[in-house]
Order: C-alpha cells, then sequence, then structure tokens
C-alpha cells in the first residue's frame, strides 16, 4: 500500500465527504458535479496505487540495486536482532530484503507473499499478524534463509531455495546428478530454471542467488559462498 502525506489523507477524506453529502440531496450546485469528478479522479489514481502494490513477485528482473544502503538503513535493529538470533550474517539477511521486497514493509497482498522478506502465508509457521510486523516478518525470513542452509551449507543455494522453494532445486540438481551440499560452483549450472514462471519471475534459481550475492557485497559483506 503507497504512503499518502497527512494532507493528501485529508483532502481525499474531505472530498469523499462533500460527495456523500451531494448526493444524498445536499444540493445540486455547480460544487456537487466537480466534487463528485474530483473524487472519481482520485478514486481512480487510488485503484491503480493499490493495484500496482498489491502484485505479488518473489525477486527482482533485474541484477543491481540502487543505493541498498539507503534502503536497509531503517531496517538495521531488526536485521541485526534477526541475525543473532540465527547465526544468517546481517548482510546477507539485508541482501535478501533487499531484492524481496525494496525494504517496503506492506509489500505484496496476505493472501501471498507480504512484508519485508516477502513471506508467503504459515512461513516457518508465520500467522498474518506476525507478517504485518515489519520485524517478525525479518526474523522469520531469516529463519527460513537459516534453514535452507543447514540443507545446503551454502548461503547462494539458500537463497535459491528461499526463491524457489527446496524441492525446485533439489529437483533442478538431481536433475544433473547432484545432490547437496555442494560448492556453489558445481550447483550453479544446474540451476538455469526459472520457478513459477507463471506468476510473472524471469529470473533463473541461480541467476537470484548471484543477485543476492551481488548486492551482499555492495552492503559490505564477504560474500558468502
Amino acid at each position: 500500500m503507497s504512503e499518502r502525506s497527512l494532507a493528501e489523507e485529508i483532502i481525499i477524506h474531505e472530498a469523499k465527504k462533500r460527495t456523500l453529502y451531494w448526493l444524498l440531496g445536499g444540493g445540486l450546485t455547480v460544487v456537487g458535479p466537480i466534487v463528485l469528478i474530483a473524487a472519481f479522479i482520485l478514486g481512480v489514481a487510488n485503484l491503480q496505487s493499490s493495484s500496482t502494490t498489491s502484485t505479488t513477485t518473489l525477486g527482482p528482473t533485474h541484477t543491481n540495486v540502487a543505493h541498498p544502503n539507503q534502503i536497509v538503513k531503517p531496517w538495521l535493529s531488526a536485521i541485526q536482532a534477526a541475525s543473532k538470533a540465527t547465526g544468517v550474517p546481517a548482510d546477507w539477511i539485508a541482501a535478501e530484503m533487499v531484492h524481496e521486497s525494496r525494504g517496503n514493509p506492506n509489500a505484496g497482498t496476505l493472501g501471498g507473499a507480504y512484508g519485508l522478506m516477502q513471506l508467503e502465508p504459515g512461513t516457518m509457521g508465520a500467522s498474518n499478524a506476525v507478517r504485518m510486523n515489519p520485524a517478525a516478518n525479518v526474523l522469520y525470513g531469516t529463519k527460513l534463509l537459516a534453514a535452507n542452509y543447514r540443507l545446503y551449507h551454502s548461503w547462494r543455494l539458500a537463497s535459491a531455495a528461499y526463491y524457489g522453494g527446496s524441492g525446485t532445486v533439489n529437483t533442478a540438481l538431481a536433475h544433473h546428478g547432484l545432490h547437496a551440499p555442494l560448492p556453489w560452483s558445481h550447483a550453479q549450472s544446474a540451476l538455469n530454471v526459472v520457478p513459477q514462471a507463471q506468476y510473472g519471475n524471469t529470473l533463473t534459481l541461480a541467476q537470484y542467488a548471484d543477485n543476492i550475492y551481488t548486492t551482499d557485497l555492495q552492503l559490505g559483506g564477504k560474500g558468502s559462498a
């Protein structure tokens, strides 16, 4: 959901109130039709805005993210707390968050992926209330990264599974006769698969994981394997 300034909220509220008054018989003056038209325009604008922010994706469609430090800055305390609780490197958590939501705590819809870490309903047992809480959203997304790392012993493979699911990663590896744990250099070529392309995803598992790696470096991380 896009943020509006207090002044914009007041204008919209007053326009709606005057429109309702006019519709209920407050007087067919010249003001009535003008306000009605203005309210209609505002409604269309709000609809377009909400339709844009309600579109849920599993990841970005490009590699480089401008100014990732600025995106991460408001959420540093939540990221550091999640890192301390799970052992996941803070820079890797931050990179994942940058690519999942661009730092927007209201990204997505509650019916699908939602929040800073784009948690699906029930991820790691998270309720809607948890997913709506930015700090909790970061923590539960980090728990998923930690669980993936325990499976693969590779942060890039953990992020590939975060993007497409561990089942998709395992199937792609098995197709090439590979099984985790294994080095990223061996796994990368096997993950040339776009998960759930029907939902608009365009990146392969490998591209997504490499994007997280690149942003981790931008944020001052060590580029974990």
